[in-house]
């Protein structure tokens, strides 16, 4: 290389060319680049990042660019494109609605100024919050809406994503109750698990520790995002399903499964690399360690917000006998008669 680093990365690109970005230098993060020909067996220098970053990763595109993000010195993303050679910051481009969103909203009728929680747990606790958010629309669709159909039975999974127990469980009882009876129940899956999380004041983010190791918790963290932008079933569980049903290299699989669910990995991916991942993810874990009485394993099932050891036994043997045994509204499906 031009210049001695640590901590950098080096991405393959399209052209066969290898970008090496960032790292340290006597303890100094460098936010410099430069690129590498294999056919000329030459390096060169190439724009830098806005911002220095070491231990950080990157990750190309389906586009040919490539997203940088986290590490020291900045958590947040940008985008190098190899045509232009110029940097931009993909976090504001990828998450517009999230930043602005939290700017402070101004109610017409009174002037007082509400800000929107940076926690997105709570951006639908009320209508003002919400129009603060600017996500009006996504809580009557997929919040509000919900709460009010009080028929429903409420399955809550807490699971992680590599452990054999919540995969065989999510890819025979959950998948089954998901084809034969989804208008009986709605179904909330919570990717963390048995993991632990470590707040790093020096990033402003939370670092996580997973039972089944690094490879689980970016399996989480990618089950988080995509939560997050499809939250309709039939988005989301498609895609679980496939990710827990096939076995290989997370991301190998991650990619497979989106391109069958039609997700879009790129904007998945960003996420997982993102300030709002990180976020996403606290929040989960915040959600399981909050669980009254606390969990015991993986994975652990509520139903209506209650668990038990016999309700968990039942759900593990014969989950759309529980769900119909749970279910109270009219006129019940023909697979619980």
């Amino acid at each position: 290389m031009l210049f001695a680093r640590a901590g950098h990365t080096a991405t393959l690109l399209s052209s066969g060319k290898i970008l090496i970005t960032g790292g340290m230098n006597n303890g100094n993060y460098l936010s410099s680049c430069e690129l590498y020909d294999p056919s000329s067996k030459k390096w060169s220098v190439v724009a830098s990042m806005s911002s220095p970053r070491v231990y950080h990763t990157a990750s190309l595109l389906s586009s040919g660019k490539i997203l940088v993000a986290g590490g020291y010195g900045e958590p947040l993303g940008e985008v190098y494109d190899p045509s232009s050679n110029k940097w931009s910051p993909y976090f504001i481009i990828m998450y517009v609605s999230f930043i602005v969103s939290t700017i402070l909203f101004l109610l017409v009728n009174g002037g007082l100024t509400i800000d929107c929680p940076n926690s997105p747990s709570q951006w639908c606790k009320s209508n003002e919050i919400a129009q603060a958010c600017d996500v009006i629309e996504q809580c009557k669709t997929y919040v509000w809406k919900v709460h009010e159909d009080d028929n429903r039975v409420h399955l809550s999974i807490y699971y992680e994503t590599l452990c054999p127990d919540c995969r065989q469980f999510i890819t025979t009882q959950v998948w089954n109750a998901y084809q034969s009876i989804p208008d009986i129940v709605n179904i909330t899956f919570v990717p963390y698990g048995n993991a632990r999380e470590l707040y790093r004041p020096e990033t402003k983010l939370y670092q996580f520790y997973c039972q089944h190791g690094a490879e689980e918790c970016y399996g989480n963290l990618i089950h988080t995002c995509v939560l997050n932008f499809y939250p309709k079933s039939e988005q989301h569980i498609p895609f679980i399903y496939c990710m827990e049903s096939t076995d290989g290299d997370t991301e190998t699989v991650a990619t497979q499964c989106a391109q069958k669910s039609s997700i879009d990995y790129d904007q998945i991916t960003a996420c997982t690399h993102s300030r709002l991942g990180n976020q996403l993810q606290h929040e989960y874990a915040v959600q399981t360690d909050s669980l009254q009485p606390p969990h015991q394993y993986v994975p652990w099932i509520t139903i209506n917000g209650e668990h038990t050891d016999d309700m968990e036994k039942q759900a593990e043997k014969d989950l759309i006998g529980l769900i119909c045994k749970s279910y109270k509204g009219p006129n019940p499906p023909a697979q619980c008669k």
